[in-house]
């Protein structure tokens, strides 16, 4: 298996093991990551063409683009859940309001729903490393 498909598990693993030892303010970066990186796997690349100023919001924009040429509807759910895990993230690792339970426990629902988007969307490329 692939560095990056491991690290995204693992870190998606993380965040359900810090969820449950209410270690909330650690979620969202470990559930945001799991998404992450398994879109930089999937991209083909290490990801370094997205550095820089706002480097995340164009990664996430590039590959929104290459979802919804083969679905609309995923492209739109990918790109409004990446974006609310996204805040979510930027809060827990910058803003001094702890992370909550629900939202520690919302975190987790939406990178289940953002990284099934991508295992269904990108099954063959996910496959082929396995």
């Amino acid at each position: 298996m692939h560095n990056l498909l491991k690290k995204s598990q693992r870190n998606y693993d993380s965040a359900i093991i810090l969820n449950k030892e209410e270690k909330y303010c650690t979620v969202p970066h470990c559930a945001y990551y799991s998404c992450y990186q398994l879109m930089i796997f999937i991209w083909g690349n290490d990801g370094t063409n997205y550095f820089g100023e706002n480097s995340h919001n164009k990664f996430i924009n590039e590959f929104a683009k290459e979802i919804q040429r083969k679905s609309h509807k995923k492209s739109q759910i990918f790109s409004n859940e990446m974006r609310k895990l996204k805040i979510k993230r930027a809060q827990a690792d910058y803003s001094k309001n702890e992370i909550q339970e629900g939202e520690s426990s919302f975190c987790i629902k939406t990178a289940n729903k953002i990284l099934n988007i991508l295992d269904t969307t990108f099954k063959n490329i996910i496959d082929e490393s396995k």
